[in-house]
């Protein structure tokens, strides 16, 4: 059993550091992550609860973590791309942990490489919008309805 965790955890150590990658690009920002930026800068904490401007929409949570971390850490694109970034990780994380427990091993590992190498997945790892958020939330709330069905004691 502890094998094949091993295995899991390699592999996301692998996800890891091909998203690590992408974040480390240096990769310009594009026009709807600068008009989100924008919105985020230029706004107080309590300015962020009003609908934003340039037709941008983010979950409250995303936009008060990126104003947090510009205003601890500095206006850098880095630290603007890290909460997706941190985010891309928990999912990761919380993948292996759904499709170890409703697949059969190797069909989990193929799900799980699957997902790591995803073209999508990567670029929205260093994106500063919330669809990395996004799909971590999703895999948490996965993970507890998968839990919550099983039983607690086989």
């Amino acid at each position: 059993m502890k094998l094949r965790w091993a295995l899991v955890v390699l592999i996301i150590l692998l996800g890891i550091a091909v998203r690590f990658v992408q974040y480390t690009s240096d990769r310009p920002l594009w026009a709807d992550e600068a008009m989100l930026i924008v919105n985020i800068l230029s706004r107080s904490y309590a300015e962020l609860f009003t609908p934003l401007d340039y037709e941008q929409q983010a979950p409250i949570g995303f936009l008060l973590v990126e104003k947090w971390l510009t205003t601890v850490f500095g206006i850098e694109e880095y630290i603007l791309r890290l909460f997706p970034f941190i985010a891309s990780m928990g999912s990761l994380i919380l993948m292996a942990i759904v499709s170890m427990e409703v697949l059969p091993y190797v069909y989990s590992l193929l799900a799980i490489l699957l997902f790591i190498f995803s073209a999508p997945l990567i670029y929205y790892a260093s994106e500063v919008k919330p669809y990395a958020l996004d799909l971590t939330v999703g895999l948490l709330l996965t993970v507890l309805s998968v839990r919550r069905q099983k039983p607690l004691i086989p």
